[in-house]
């Protein structure tokens, strides 16, 4: 969305000092005061609308609010929305959207109530704050679903380092076993039978089975 002129005439160039300065000279009172605050805060408008152009956003918001201040012209709040709102996209905050969402509503609560402004830019301030609100439900859901992608990380690293873990100790569950075996192997491999003992195997000579004799 565009800018909104805060008044008819702020699309003009600012008034020359000279003029300014014969509108405030004697005998202007407040009138002259009042075309000095008016010039003043045209000048904030159109440093606001540069800043916003070149994507100065914080710094827009300054120059509007400053404009505001000296004016309250209805559209400044536009403006400003619409600055808060571009703000966030740089430097998310949801505080600045909640900030553009209240300053959209006042814009059109002044529209409504007062008939004037521009209709369209009414318009499009409802849209954009039904864009504010769906921004804000994703800002609030964000840290909910960073928790829960946390949490499934550290789930992960718990399984992986139990299964970790299994292997290791089957591993040494079965070099254990395995040890054990070598050990019974030799130390079974030194006993010598009793006296007496036939053995299950005997022994054969070229000639034929062994005879026992006694």
């Amino acid at each position: 969305m565009v800018l909104v002129a805060a008044r008819p005439g702020w699309a003009a160039p600012p008034p020359p000092r000279a003029a300014l300065a014969a509108a405030c000279g004697p005998g202007a009172g407040a009138e002259g005061g009042e075309a000095e605050a008016e010039a003043r805060a045209k000048a904030l408008f159109e440093a606001g609308a540069k800043a916003y152009a070149l994507g100065k956003y914080e710094e827009a918001v300054k120059k509007f609010e400053a404009s505001y201040d000296l004016v309250a012209a209805p559209e400044l709040l536009f403006n400003l929305g619409q600055a808060y709102a571009r703000w966030y996209d740089v430097e998310p905050d949801p505080q600045k959207l909640r900030k553009a969402r209240a300053l959209f509503r006042n814009y059109v609560s002044f529209v409504r109530a007062r008939d004037f402004g521009d209709a369209q830019a009414a318009t499009d301030a409802l849209k954009e704050i039904e864009r504010i609100d769906e921004k804000l439900r994703e800002a609030e859901l964000e840290p909910v679903r960073k928790k829960r992608q946390e949490d499934d990380r550290a789930r992960r690293r718990k399984v992986a380092l139990g299964v970790g873990l299994g292997v290791a100790g089957a591993a040494v569950v079965a070099g254990a076993v395995v040890l054990g075996v070598l050990l019974a192997r030799r130390s079974g491999g030194g006993e010598q039978p009793e006296l007496g003992t036939i053995p299950a195997t005997l022994p054969r000579s070229p000639a034929g089975p062994a005879l026992l004799r006694f």
